[in-house]
C-alpha cells in the first residue's frame, strides 16, 4: 500500500514551481487570454486602438519636433559649450558687438578658447549666363574648428587668405555639377573677384541664429573670411559673436570676465549708447531657437492634453465593459482567483491594447511630421532635421505603458468593493460597484471637457492674435503688391547719382508695363538715424537718445503713397524731388508731441539737406506683422546723400502680382545685366513669412484644440448614450405612467448638461491659470481676453448641448409596452 502524499495537482504544480517562474506562466496566460479576447471583440478593441493611435501618433509627431528642436544637441564639437554673445538695449532688443569690442573680448578674456565673429549678407554671383543672388557668411579665422568643418574637396582657408570662398555642398552641385576644374575657379561676386578654395561636405550646415539684422537667415552659399579692425575711429563694424567656453568654464564666469572687460574699455572710451545697453551671454542653442521654444513647449502640453482625454475616452470603454464582465469577474473570485490576480489579468489587456495603439500611431506619426513640415519647414530654425529616432521610440514606449496603467487602472476600486456572491445572486442585472458606476464615468467626461476647453480657448487666443496682426488698413491690398529686393553692386554703382539713374530708369519703365497700376521703391530698414535736427531746437543729448528707438529713413518715390495705400492724417504727400519730408504717427507721437510738425524745417544729418515736413501718415506695418509701427520719416530718395545701395522694389498691379515677375526681371536685365532681383514675392506672402512660427502655432494648436474636441463630444455622446441604456426599464415605466417624450429629452439633456457645465466651469479656471504660459505667444491680446472666453464656452456648451440632445431623442422613441415586456 502506497503512503498517502497529499492532492496530486498540488504536488505537480509545487513540483512544476522549481522549474517554472509561476508568474511567468501567468503573464503568459494573460497575454495568451488578452490577445483572445481582442479577437472575440474586434469593435471593442477597433475603438480603443484607435483613439489610442490618433492621440498616440499626435504625441509622436509633436514630440519629434520638440526633440529635433530643443532637445537634440548641435552637431559641433563641444556644443554644450558654445555660446552666443550680443548686447541688450532696454527696450529688449538685441544688438550687434562692434568690432574693436570683439577685438579685446578675444585678446583679453581668458574663459573661451575660442572666439568668432560672423555676418550675414547676399551677394550677386556673375555666371556665365547671367547673375543669381547668394547667401553668403563672412566668418573669421577661428570659425572652422569652432564649427569642426573639414572640406570634401579643395581646402579650408587660411589666416593669410582674403579674396577666396569656400562652397557649401548644395551650391557647388546646383551651379557647377560637373566642373572637375572648380577648386582655383575665379568668381565675381559682389563686383569683386574671389577664388574658390574648397568645397564643404554634404551634410555641413552651420546654424546661425537670428540676429538684430537678419530675422530669418537661410542656408548658406559661400563662406568668406573676414578681418575685424580694432579702430575704433571712422565707420566701425557691427557683428554677430558666437565663442566656445573652456572646459569646466561656467557660463556665469565666462559673462562675469567679459563684463568687466566691456566696463574697462567702457571707462576709457566712454559711449552714452553702449551705457544704455547690457551684456548677453546665453548657451548657442538657447538663442538659436529663440521663442521657438517657449511655443513648442506649450504645443507639447496641449498635445499631452489630448492623450489625457484620449486615456478618459478609453477608461470610460472600460468601465461600460467592465460593467457588462461583472459576472465573469465574479465567477473568478468565488473560484479563488485572487482580486491582484484578477486585476493583473485587466492591466496585460489594457497593455496589449496601449501597445497595439501606440504600433498604429507610429505609423500615422511620419504622416504627421510630414504635414508639420508641409507648413513651413523654415519657419522654426532646425524644424527641417525632425526625424523620428531612437529617443522617440523610447518615450512611445513610455508612453504605451503609462497609458495602459491611467486607463487600466480605472475598474481596480470597483474590483476591490465586489462581493461575488452578491454579483452572482444578482445576475445579470447587477452592476459594478464603486468607481465604475454612471456617476463616475461623467466624472471623467466632465475632466475630458474640461482639458478640451483649456485647448479651445488657447487656440481661440492664438486666432484673435492672428487676425488682429493680419488687420489690414482700408487701402492697403498686399495681395496686389509684388516686393522684390535689390542690391546694386559693382564698382558702377560705387556713387549715389549712379544708384538714383538706375532707380529712375526701373521706376519709368515699370509705368509701361502692362498690368502695373503703380511703381516706387522703399529702403525700409536700410537707413537709420538716432533723431531729427531740426531747425531751432536743440539737439537731444546722447542719454536722451540712447533710450529712444531709432528712426527709419525711407528713400523712396512719389508713388508709393498709391502703391501703399497711406492714408493721410494731416497735411499732403511729397512730389518726387522735392525737399520735403512727410512723418508716420509714431514718429510725430516721439518728436512732437503737442506740437505741430507741418512747415518745420529737419535735416537727417549734420551735413544733410534741409527738409520741410510736409504731411503725417498713419502707421502702417509693412515689414512684419508683429512687430509694432516704427517711427519712420519719408522723403524722396534723390534728396538723400547715401544713395541707394539696397532698396526694395513694389509693384501695384491690376492682377496677381506674381505674374509681373518676370516683366520685372526682364526689365532690371535689359537695364543692367549684371544685376539681379531676389526675394520675388507678393507683400502679402512676405508678410506672411514674418510670422512663420506664429502660423506654425497656430495651425497646429488649432489642429489639437479639434481633436480634443472630438474627443470630449465623443465622451459626452457616449456616457450619455449608455446612461440611456442603464435607465430603459426606468424611461418605460415614466412614459407608461404618463411622462411626455420632451420630459424624457429634458430629463436627459438635464443629466448631460449637468457634467458638461460642471467641466467648463473647471475648465475656465484652468484656462485662467495656463494660459498665461502663452503671453508670449499672443499679439495685442490678453491672456485672460474675455470675448475669447466668452465665445469658446458658448461654443462648447452648444456643441455639447448638441451631443446630449441625440441620446435624449433615442430614449424619447422608447415603447413602453416593449420595454416593460423584456422587463
Amino acid at each position: 500500500m502506497l503512503p498517502k502524499s497529499g492532492n496530486v495537482a498540488v504536488a505537480k504544480e509545487d513540483t512544476r514551481a522549481v522549474w517554472v517562474r509561476v508568474w511567468a506562466e501567468q503573464l503568459l496566460q494573460d497575454l495568451r487570454y488578452a490577445l483572445r479576447t481582442v479577437r472575440r471583440h474586434p469593435g471593442f478593441a477597433a475603438v480603443v486602438i484607435l483613439t489610442l493611435a490618433v492621440a498616440i501618433g499626435m504625441n509622436t509627431a509633436m514630440f519629434s519636433v520638440f526633440n529635433a528642436v530643443v532637445l537634440r544637441p548641435l552637431g559641433y564639437p563641444s556644443p554644450d559649450r558654445l555660446v552666443w554673445l550680443s548686447t541688450v538695449g532696454m527696450d529688449g532688443e538685441l544688438g550687434l558687438v562692434t568690432g574693436p569690442d570683439f577685438v579685446d573680448w578675444r585678446e583679453a578674456a581668458q574663459s573661451f578658447d575660442r572666439m568668432v565673429a560672423y555676418g550675414n549678407t547676399d551677394y550677386t554671383l556673375a555666371l556665365p549666363h547671367g547673375a543669381t543672388r547668394v547667401r553668403a557668411a563672412m566668418v573669421t579665422g577661428d570659425f572652422w574648428d569652432l564649427s569642426g568643418a573639414t572640406p570634401a574637396a579643395g581646402r579650408l582657408p587660411r589666416p593669410e587668405d582674403r579674396e577666396v570662398v569656400v562652397l557649401s555642398h548644395g551650391f557647388a552641385r546646383r551651379w557647377f555639377a560637373g566642373d572637375a576644374d572648380l577648386i582655383g575657379k575665379t568668381l565675381t561676386l559682389g563686383g569683386g573677384q574671389v577664388t574658390i578654395v574648397g568645397v564643404l561636405p554634404e551634410h555641413f550646415r552651420f546654424h546661425f541664429p537670428a540676429s538684430a539684422w537678419v530675422a530669418r537667415p537661410g542656408d548658406v552659399d559661400i563662406y568668406r573670411p573676414m578681418l575685424v579692425s580694432a579702430a575704433r575711429a571712422g565707420q566701425v563694424q557691427l557683428l554677430n559673436v558666437v565663442a566656445r567656453l573652456k572646459t569646466g568654464t561656467t557660463l556665469e564666469r565666462a559673462h562675469a570676465e567679459v563684463d568687466a572687460i566691456r566696463t574697462r574699455i567702457a571707462q576709457a572710451n566712454p559711449n552714452p549708447f553702449d551705457d544704455q545697453r547690457m551684456l548677453r551671454v546665453v548657451p548657442l542653442h538657447e538663442q538659436l531657437i529663440g521663442p521657438a521654444g517657449r511655443g513648442l513647449r506649450v504645443l507639447q502640453g496641449a498635445v499631452a492634453f489630448v492623450l489625457l482625454i484620449a486615456c478618459a475616452n478609453v477608461a470610460n470603454l472600460l468601465l461600460a465593459r467592465a460593467s457588462i464582465r461583472h459576472r465573469e469577474i465574479a465567477v473568478r473570485v468565488a473560484l479563488g482567483a485572487g482580486r491582484v490576480r484578477v486585476l493583473r489579468q485587466l492591466l496585460v489587456e489594457t497593455l496589449v491594447l496601449a501597445v497595439l495603439g501606440s504600433a498604429a500611431g507610429l505609423l500615422i506619426a511620419p504622416l504627421g511630421v510630414a504635414v508639420i513640415l508641409g507648413i513651413d519647414p523654415q519657419a522654426i530654425p532646425r524644424l527641417a532635421e525632425t526625424t523620428i529616432d531612437g529617443r522617440v521610440l523610447v518615450v512611445v514606449l513610455g508612453t504605451s505603458v503609462l497609458t495602459a496603467l491611467l486607463f487600466g487602472l480605472a475598474p481596480a476600486p470597483g474590483l476591490w468593493k465586489m462581493d461575488p456572491h452578491d454579483a452572482l445572486k444578482a445576475g445579470n442585472r447587477a452592476g459594478w460597484p464603486g468607481l465604475t458606476g454612471v456617476r463616475s464615468r461623467m466624472i471623467l467626461v466632465a475632466g475630458e471637457v474640461a482639458l478640451a476647453l483649456v485647448l479651445l480657448i488657447g487656440a481661440g487666443l492664438m486666432l484673435n492674435s492672428a487676425w488682429r496682426m493680419n488687420a489690414y488698413p482700408a487701402g492697403f491690398e498686399p495681395q496686389r503688391i509684388l516686393s522684390a529686393r535689390m542690391e546694386l553692386t559693382g564698382p558702377q554703382y560705387s556713387q549715389p547719382q549712379r544708384q538714383f539713374a538706375f532707380a529712375d530708369a526701373l521706376l519709368e519703365r515699370l509705368q509701361s508695363v502692362p498690368g502695373v497700376e503703380a511703381a516706387s521703391l522703399s529702403t525700409h530698414g536700410s537707413s537709420m538715424t538716432a533723431a531729427l535736427m531740426v531747425d531751432g531746437e536743440a539737439r537731444p543729448t546722447p542719454e536722451e537718445l540712447a533710450r529712444k528707438a531709432p528712426i527709419m529713413i525711407n528713400s523712396t518715390s512719389a508713388a508709393l503713397k498709391q502703391v501703399m495705400g497711406f492714408r493721410l492724417v494731416r497735411g499732403r504727400w511729397f512730389t518726387d524731388g522735392e525737399p520735403a519730408a512727410v512723418l508716420n504717427e509714431s514718429l510725430m507721437r516721439r518728436d512732437f508731441s503737442g506740437r505741430d510738425p507741418i512747415g518745420r524745417r529737419i535735416r537727417l544729418s549734420e551735413s544733410g539737406p534741409p527738409l520741410t515736413i510736409v504731411g503725417i501718415v498713419a502707421d502702417l506695418k509693412y515689414s512684419a506683422l508683429d512687430a509694432p509701427a516704427e517711427p519712420e520719416v519719408y522723403v524722396p530718395y534723390a534728396r538723400v546723400e547715401d544713395g541707394l545701395f539696397d532698396f526694395t522694389v513694389l509693384v501695384l498691379g491690376t492682377t496677381d502680382p506674381r505674374a509681373l515677375a518676370p516683366s520685372l526681371q526682364a526689365l532690371i536685365s535689359d537695364i543692367d545685366k549684371t544685376q539681379v532681383p531676389h526675394e520675388l514675392v507678393s507683400l502679402e506672402q512676405a508678410l506672411a513669412e514674418s510670422i512663420a512660427p506664429r502660423r506654425l502655432n497656430l495651425v497646429l494648436f488649432g489642429t489639437f484644440a479639434s481633436a480634443a474636441l472630438f474627443l470630449a463630444l465623443v465622451g459626452i455622446y457616449g456616457v450619455m448614450a449608455y446612461s440611456v441604456t442603464q435607465r430603459m426599464h426606468e424611461i418605460g415605466v415614466r412614459m407608461a405612467l404618463g411622462a411626455q417624450r420632451t420630459d424624457v429629452v429634458r430629463m436627459v439633456v438635464r443629466q448631460g448638461m449637468r457634467v458638461t457645465l460642471a467641466g467648463i466651469a473647471a475648465g475656465i479656471a484652468g484656462a485662467l491659470m495656463l494660459t498665461r504660459l502663452m503671453e508670449s505667444l499672443l499679439y495685442e491680446v490678453q491672456p485672460t481676453d474675455p470675448l475669447t472666453f466668452a465665445v469658446v464656452t458658448a461654443a462648447l456648451a452648444t456643441t455639447g448641448f448638441c451631443a446630449c440632445c441625440l441620446p435624449g431623442l433615442k430614449a424619447a422613441r422608447v415603447d413602453p409596452v416593449i420595454t416593460l415586456r423584456n422587463e
